[in-house]
């Protein structure tokens, strides 16, 4: 079954990250739902929150945290307070994965996309 996007809010999706955590490519201690709440809930405000997800038969497979801010899409967490960002995937998922993400993330309206301290 072809994986499907879209996009969700932390409430409900704490539990499912955090098993996702568990099976990530690399999990960092950025990546969590926590860390992203808290970031979020202090530097959030003016922003949309775009936590991207893809699943595939329910399961959650991958999240992009993300947010728009006027034209511009990137991750949550700025770069003085996180030294890494990235998308959370499952491990052994296939390269198609993120191919996935970003064309739902083409979707969106936006003109820049900064995805800093990959």
């Amino acid at each position: 079954m072809e994986p499907t996007c879209s996009i969700e809010t932390f409430v409900g999706l704490e539990k499912e990250w955090h098993a996702l955590m568990a099976q990530a490519q690399d999990p960092l201690v950025f990546m969590t739902p926590q860390w992203q709440k808290a970031w979020w809930e202090v530097f959030g405000k003016g922003r949309e929150l775009l936590l991207l997800t893809l699943r595939r038969n329910k399961e959650l497979i991958a999240v992009a945290p993300l947010f728009r801010e006027a034209s511009k899409v990137a991750f949550l967490g700025d770069v003085d307070l996180c030294d890494y960002h990235d998308v959370v995937v499952k491990r052994g998922e296939p390269p198609e994965t993120y191919r996935a993400l970003f064309d739902a993330l083409a979707d969106l309206q936006w003109s820049a996309l900064e995805l800093s301290c990959l």
